[in-house]
């Protein structure tokens, strides 16, 4: 963080900062800020997937429970699935990988005896 400039926190780090707001409203320093212009890119491209209605409210219940978004939750969920769909698939790739070579040697050994 660049010491030069202050805050109205006085904090010196971003946790700092984080844990003023985390306890403070800006209502509370409304005349002490300044107008501000900025740019925002965003990168993220959201696609929407039909969900049944029932499966919908389970996935909101179970989201406020947890203090994050639906969004939040199931882009988490779906990367948990796809992690194991990857490594489910690694190893039957591998297991394919030991047959054939076990299948390969067995073949050899049979030559070989002839």
């Amino acid at each position: 963080m660049n010491k030069s400039k202050t805050s109205i926190s006085k904090a010196q780090s971003y946790k700092e900062i984080g844990e003023y707001w985390d306890t403070h409203d800006i209502a509370e320093h409304w005349e002490e800020t300044k107008p501000a212009e900025f740019e925002i890119d965003i990168k993220s491209e959201v696609i929407y997937y039909a969900v049944d209605g029932e499966l919908s409210a389970k996935v909101h219940e179970y989201a406020r429970r947890r203090g994050i978004s639906p969004d939040t939750l199931l882009n988490l969920w779906l990367q948990e699935k796809l992690h194991e769909q990857n490594t489910y698939l690694r190893y039957e790739i591998n297991e394919l990988y030991l047959q054939r070579k076990h299948h390969r040697h067995c073949q050899e050994d049979s030559r070989a005896t002839v």
